[in-house]
């Protein structure tokens, strides 16, 4: 059903959203996107794919700049390198030229909450940003694990001088808020990282994007990880079962099941699981502040539009995949709730 060979954009993109690589790859099934009529209109204010694709922009063209933000105004590591244009600024008209943000004082209203969040983002960063020894570079890693070979590029690897000791980190920063698939994607490129041969090279993960509050960026932390092959064996074996059948595996409502299972000591007690679960539904449905997984075309096309949540005051016959669900959830989350630091 799939190469011996697979890239690391494959294993991430499989764990997205398993249903919907197992609908693409294995089916040939792609469901077309909703029409965008955006051109067709003027903005009254940028809902929230716009927003992401602006503060992307002025994110990048910060770092690519070699700014880092303090409290009070942007630096910059060597003034003479950055000339006035390269300033976050003149991105304003051109997004105001491009329609892409509404016109008057809404709109920069609006990319200044965007430049503000940004900031904050930033001032996570610019303690270790003033350490790093050279520009970031990419690792190319090639390893067997599970009986297949996953090779790619990983981007934005750095060393920095800490206690004048060389470390190697990996930032991974972006303007997305939280969430358990850019979680996923930082581990499973953290895990390759800390699998190759060279001991010596591991590696420390940072992904910081924006939290649930405005202005309140929030920094994760992988440490170097020595069971970072093994875990990496376990995704491969998950992503090879995904290939064969769809994969009883929902990043969100899994994330939040994991997640409730960690906060009460990782003990799975009925008590334990039914509050799991009690928290799953709300993921899984939804509500009026936002839309539940259950909802995803690929997931309503392969399970038959199946509620996995109908009953969850019932433990014994919740679904028929209870278990399969509980044990992958587990599997694929609790390593990453066990390394990682919220900062």
């Amino acid at each position: 059903f799939f190469d011996d060979v697979i890239s690391l954009d494959d294993l991430t993109s499989f764990f997205t959203m398993p249903a919907k690589y197992f609908v693409k790859k294995r089916l040939g099934i792609v469901f077309p996107e909703l029409p965008d009529f955006s051109d067709d209109r003027e903005p009254v204010e940028m809902d929230g794919l716009e927003n992401y694709f602006i503060g992307e922009m002025v994110l990048e063209k910060h770092i690519r700049n070699g700014l880092y933000y303090d409290s009070r105004k942007i630096h910059c590591q060597d003034t003479s390198d950055v000339q006035e244009n390269n300033e976050t600024g003149d991105l304003f008209p051109v997004f105001k030229a491009s329609g892409r943000i509404p016109h008057g004082k809404k709109g920069k209203m609006e990319f200044g909450e965007i430049e503000s969040e940004t900031e904050s983002i930033l001032n996570l960063v610019s303690d270790d940003f003033k350490k790093i020894n050279g520009k970031p570079f990419p690792v190319y890693v090639d390893i067997q694990a599970g009986g297949v070979n996953i090779s790619g590029n990983i981007k934005n690897v750095m060393e920095i001088t800490r206690d004048n000791k060389i470390s190697r980190i990996r930032y991974d920063i972006t303007f997305a808020k939280f969430s358990p698939k850019r979680i996923l994607k930082a581990w499973i490129y953290h895990l390759a990282l800390n699998s190759v041969k060279d001991k010596k090279k591991s590696v420390e993960t940072y992904l910081v994007v924006r939290g649930d509050k405005p202005g309140k960026a929030v920094k994760i932390y992988f440490p170097p990880c020595d069971e970072a092959f093994s875990y990496l064996c376990d995704l491969v074996e998950l992503f090879k079962k995904g290939m064969e059948n769809p994969l009883i595996f929902f990043p969100n409502t899994s994330w939040e099941f994991a997640e409730t299972i960690f906060k009460s000591g990782n003990e799975l007690s009925r008590e334990n699981i039914k509050k799991a679960f009690t928290a799953c539904r709300k993921k899984w449905e939804g509500s009026f502040l936002f839309e539940g997984e259950k909802i995803n075309r690929y997931l309503s096309f392969v399970f038959n539009d199946k509620d996995f949540f109908d009953d969850n005051g019932n433990i014994d016959g919740l679904f028929p995949f209870d278990s399969v669900f509980i044990d992958n959830a587990m599997k694929i989350f609790s390593p990453v709730l066990d390394n990682m630091e919220r900062m």
